[in-house]
């Protein structure tokens, strides 16, 4: 059992709207799955940082990514 706003899973392949601990539906689960397929296509995180938090600021703050400009 955790803690409440206590956060649990891999910075890299969690959606907004769970790092901000709002309530979650399917979408949360098509953006992680965006994240992992991103991944198995590019060889690259869609998300990097340094450290979590880093990795947080990245998916709140940035835009996301295009497959086809990290492939060049």
């Amino acid at each position: 059992m955790t803690e409440q706003g206590t956060i649990i899973g891999t910075f890299q392949y969690m959606s907004p709207e769970q790092i901000e601990a709002k309530e979650l539906d399917g979408r949360s689960d098509i953006f992680s799955l965006g994240a992992v397929l991103y991944e198995m296509l590019t060889g690259q995180r869609a998300f990097q940082g340094n450290s979590q938090l880093s990795v947080a600021s990245a998916i709140l703050e940035k835009n996301r990514p295009r497959s086809a400009s990290r492939n060049r």
